[in-house]
C-alpha cells in the first residue's frame, strides 16, 4: 500500500486471483449466515454497484412485468336480463364447477342448485369430520338476488347444522344489503368460499357448544324448543338436485351456459352436448346412510408412513336381535356372512377399504346387516402400509393396541414404525337392519329382548362391564393371546377353548368405554371412576361391607351423623316457616339493655337473612365434608375434627329456633348459654379459628370447601357491628320510650 502526497487516498496494489470458491448463498441473496467468517468469497452484486453510480448505463435493464388485475364487473337492477347479468351468473356457476369437480347441478325453471363437497383445509382443525356437503341456490336474477347456502349433513347434530345455516345466512344477507344500498351488485361466490375457509372452525365450535347445552338440558329433564332452519325456507328452496331430471347445455371446457333467449340471441355456443341428470333411487341413498366408519387413532413414529389401509379385518360383532357376541373375519369388497350362535339370526357385513393418511383417519367403511360392529380384533387383522420414500407397499400382522410395530421397507430399507391406539366405529347404528334376509336361518326361535351393544367412547359398557363371575369388576380386558375383549378370564376360557389364556395387558373402562393400559388399583384415566370394588367398612345401602365380622364398630356413629343431617333439614323447614316473624322483629330495630339499635342504612335490614343463609349453608357443607372424610380412611382424623366443629356451629346457627322452642329460661338455653351468647365479633373470631385449622397444617380436597364457607361466615359476623347503630333513650314515663339522636 502507498499513500499519495497530494491527498489521503490509499491505492491498493493488484492482488493475485484467489483460489477460493464463490459463496452461492451470498451471490443469490446478497447475505450469508456466517458473514465474514465464511470460507467462500463474498462478491458484491454488480447491479447494486451500478445503482450507486449516477452515470451508470441503463441499457441492460429489463422493463418490469405488467400485471393486469382482473376487472370486477358490477351491475345494477336495471341490468336484470341483460348480457352482463347473465355473464356474472354463469361465471359463478362455472367457478363452482371448476373448484369442486364432484359438484352436481340442477335447474328447476327459476333457480340453479349446486350440491358439492367442501373439504376442510384449516391447519388448526381438530374434529374428525374432514368434509361437509353444501347446497347452493343461485336465483335467476343473481347477483341482483341473494344466493342461499345450506348444510345438508344427516350425520351431524341438528343444533350444529341449524347454527351453521343461521350464520351463513347472516353473512350472505349482510353482503347483499351492502350491495343493495349502493345499487351495485357483484358476484360473491369466491368471497363466500374465502370467508368459509377462515370461519369454518368457529362455526363448528359454536354449533357444538349449543349441542352440548341442549344435551345437558335434556339430561336434567328440560326440553328446549329448536327451530329447524330447513323449515324456514319454502319448498322451492329445498329442492334436491338429485331428484330432478335437468337438461343443461355444457361446452367442451365444462362451462355451463344458460338456455336463455336473450343470451342465445347474442352468442352461439359451439360443440354443445346435452347432459341429463338422472334421478337416483332411494335404495342408493339409504345405503349411504348405513355405512359405518371405522376410524383409527394411530401415530406415525418415524414419519415414513404415507398411507395405511386394511387387508383383512377381524371383527367382534353383536347380534342385532339378541345381542349375542360373535366373531367374524371379513375380506375386502366381499360379502361375509354368518349366523348368530344364540338365535340363529343371519347377518352379513361388507367392507370397503379406505386410505388413512395425515388428513383422514377412516380406514374402512362397513355396511352391516343383522349385526352391530363392536370391536376390531387387531391381533387377527392384517394391514398394509406404504413407504413414503419409495411408495412400496408392505404388510403388517399380529399387531397389538398401544404397541409400536417396527419394520423396515423391503425396497429402500427405511425404518417404518407406527402405533395403533384404538379403532372406533362411528355412524348411524339405528339404521342397521335387524336381519339379513339373503342369509337363510336354520331355525326360528323366540324373539328376546334387544340390547344395544356398541363400544362407543363416553358411553358405559353393558352392565357397566360386569359379568356373572365378577359383579364388582367394572371393566373389560383385552387378552394378548387372541386380541379380543372379555369381561374376565373365565369368560375368555368359556369362549376360547383352542388356546391358553395369557394375562391381559389392556382394559376398557366399564363407565366410559375408554381403552387404556391395565391398572390394578388406580381409577380410570378418563372418567376417574374406580373400576373395582372400593373396600369399605360400612353398609352403604348394601353396596359396601356385608360381613358383620368385618363391619366397622363405628357404624352406630355413622347412623348418628345421618340422624343429625335429618334434624338439620327439619331445622331449615322450621326456619323457613318462621321467616316472617324474624323480619317483623328486625324491621324497625331492636331494644337491648335500655338502648335502641337501628339500622345504619336502609339495605342493612337485608343482611340478616343473607348472613343466616350463609350460616345454614356452612353447617350443611361442614357436615357433608365430615361424613365424606370419615368414610375415606385417609381423611378420617379430619372428619372427626369437622364433626367436632359441626356441633357448636349447629347450636350457634340454630340459636333462634332453640330460644323459640325452649324459651329463654328453658333447660336447653341454660345448658348451652355459653355458646348461645357468642354473637357478632366473638362468633366471627370463633369461625375464623375453625377455618384456620381447615387449611393448616395440611390442605386436602375435603378441607377446601368447609374452610372457605367458614371464612365467609366469619367475615359476615365480623362486619355485623357495622350493620346497627346505637342511640340513647330518654324515659318520660314507664310506658313511653322516645329515642333521642
Amino acid at each position: 500500500l502507498t499513500k499519495n502526497g497530494d491527498n489521503d487516498d490509499v491505492c491498493a496494489l493488484p492482488l493475485k486471483a484467489s483460489k477460493k470458491k464463490v459463496c452461492k448463498y451470498f451471490a443469490a441473496e446478497n447475505s450469508c449466515y456466517f458473514g465474514e467468517y465464511c470460507r467462500f468469497l463474498h462478491i458484491q452484486n454488480e447491479r447494486k454497484r451500478n445503482d450507486s453510480d449516477p452515470i451508470a448505463s441503463h441499457d441492460n435493464l429489463k422493463p418490469a412485468r405488467i400485471i393486469i388485475r382482473p376487472n370486477i364487473t358490477t351491475i345494477s337492477r336495471d341490468d336484470i336480463g341483460k348480457k352482463e347479468q347473465l355473464d356474472i351468473r354463469n361465471s359463478e356457476i362455472n367457478y363452482f364447477g371448476r373448484r369442486f369437480r364432484d359438484a352436481k347441478f340442477a335447474y328447476d325453471g327459476s333457480s340453479y342448485f349446486i350440491e358439492f363437497e367442501y373439504k376442510i383445509t384449516d391447519p388448526e382443525w381438530v374434529f374428525e369430520v374432514k368434509a361437509v356437503r353444501l347446497r347452493l341456490k343461485i336465483p335467476e336474477h343473481y347477483p341482483c338476488e341473494s344466493i342461499m347456502v345450506t348444510l345438508s349433513e344427516s350425520t351431524l347434530p341438528i343444533p350444529l347444522v341449524t347454527y351453521f345455516n343461521k350464520e351463513v345466512k347472516k353473512f350472505l344477507e349482510e353482503k347483499f344489503m351492502e350491495a343493495e344500498k349502493c345499487n351495485t351488485y357483484i358476484g360473491i361466490g369466491k368471497t363466500f368460499i374465502r370467508w368459509l375457509d377462515r370461519n369454518i372452525l368457529d362455526l363448528f365450535v359454536g354449533g357444538l357448544r349449543r349441542t352440548k347445552l341442549i344435551t345437558e338440558a335434556e339430561k336434567e329433564g328440560i326440553t328446549l324448543h329448536q327451530t329447524n332452519f330447513s323449515n324456514l325456507t319454502s319448498q322451492n328452496e329445498n329442492i334436491d338436485p338429485e331428484t330432478y331430471e335437468v337438461k343443461a347445455l355444457i361446452r367442451d371446457s365444462d362451462e355451463i351456459i344458460q338456455d336463455h333467449k336473450d343470451y342465445e340471441a347474442g352468442i352461439e355456443p359451439t360443440s354443445k352436448t346435452a347432459i341429463v341428470m338422472q334421478e337416483e333411487s332411494n335404495s342408493e341413498q339409504s345405503s349411504k346412510v348405513k355405512f359405518i366408519e371405522a376410524r383409527v387413532s394411530w401415530n406415525d413414529l418415524n414419519g415414513n408412513i404415507a398411507t395405511l389401509s386394511i387387508i383383512t379385518m377381524a371383527l367382534s360383532l353383536r347380534c342385532a336381535k339378541c345381542g349375542a357376541l360373535s366373531f367374524l373375519t371379513c375380506s375386502l369388497k366381499q360379502l361375509s356372512t354368518s349366523h348368530c350362535q344364540k338365535c340363529l339370526n343371519g347377518f352379513s357385513i361388507r367392507i370397503s377399504p379406505q386410505f388413512v393418511h395425515q388428513n383422514s383417519n377412516v380406514i374402512a367403511l362397513l355396511e352391516p346387516k343383522g349385526c352391530v360392529p363392536l370391536d376390531c380384533v387387531l391381533l387377527s387383522s392384517k394391514l398394509s402400509y406404504t413407504c413414503l420414500h419409495c411408495n412400496k407397499e408392505a404388510t403388517a400382522e399380529n399387531l397389538t393396541y398401544g404397541v409400536a410395530n417396527k419394520s423396515w421397507c423391503y425396497s429402500c430399507h427405511c425404518k417404518c414404525e407406527f402405533e395403533i391406539r384404538t379403532i372406533q366405529f362411528v355412524g348411524d347404528f339405528n339404521s342397521i337392519a335387524k336381519e339379513d334376509s339373503s342369509v337363510p336361518k336354520d331355525k326360528q326361535k323366540k324373539k328376546k329382548v334387544e340390547r344395544s351393544m356398541m363400544l362407543i367412547e363416553g358411553q358405559p359398557l353393558p352392565a357397566n362391564g360386569t359379568c356373572k363371575h365378577y359383579k364388582k369388576s367394572y371393566r373389560w380386558f383385552r387378552f394378548p393371546c387372541c386380541g379380543k375383549l372379555y369381561p374376565c378370564d373365565l369368560c375368555h376360557d368359556d369362549a376360547e377353548k383352542e388356546h391358553e389364556t395369557k394375562l391381559a395387558n389392556r382394559m376398557v373402562c366399564g363407565f366410559c368405554s375408554k381403552e387404556q393400559p391395565f391398572q390394578k388399583t388406580k381409577p380410570c384415566i378418563n372418567c376417574d371412576k374406580n373400576v373395582i370394588r372400593v373396600k369399605s367398612q360400612f353398609w352403604e345401602g348394601g353396596k359396601g361391607c356385608r360381613d358383620q365380622v368385618v363391619m366397622s364398630s363405628y357404624y352406630l356413629e355413622y347412623l348418628g351423623i345421618l340422624l343429625l343431617l335429618i334434624l338439620f333439614y327439619l331445622y331449615i323447614i322450621v326456619l323457613l316457616l318462621s321467616f316472617d316473624s324474624i323480619m317483623s322483629n328486625t324491621e324497625n330495630g331492636s331494644v337491648e339493655t335500655g338502648d335502641t339499635y337501628t339500622y345504619r342504612y336502609y339495605f342493612c335490614k337485608y343482611l340478616t337473612p343473607i348472613r343466616t343463609g350463609i350460616g345454614l349453608l356452612t353447617v350443611l357443607v361442614v357436615w357433608l365434608s365430615s361424613i365424606g372424610s370419615i368414610l375415606s380412611i385417609s381423611s378420617f382424623p379430619f372428619g372427626i375434627y369437622l364433626a367436632f366443629v359441626g356441633v357448636p356451629l349447629f347450636l350457634l346457627e340454630a340459636g333462634y329456633i332453640i330460644r323459640l322452642c325452649c324459651g329463654v329460661e328453658g333447660l336447653c338455653c341454660r345448658t348451652f348459654t355459653l355458646i348461645l351468647n357468642f354473637d357478632g365479633i366473638r362468633r366471627g373470631i370463633l369461625y375464623l379459628l375453625f377455618a384456620f385449622f381447615c387449611f393448616y397444617p395440611k390442605l386436602t380436597n375435603s378441607s377446601v370447601a368447609p374452610g372457605i364457607f367458614l371464612a365467609l361466615t366469619s367475615i359476615s359476623y365480623l362486619l355485623k357491628p357495622l350493620q346497627l347503630k346505637k342511640t340513647a333513650t330518654v324515659y318520660e314515663n314507664e310506658s313511653t320510650i322516645q329515642p333521642v339522636r
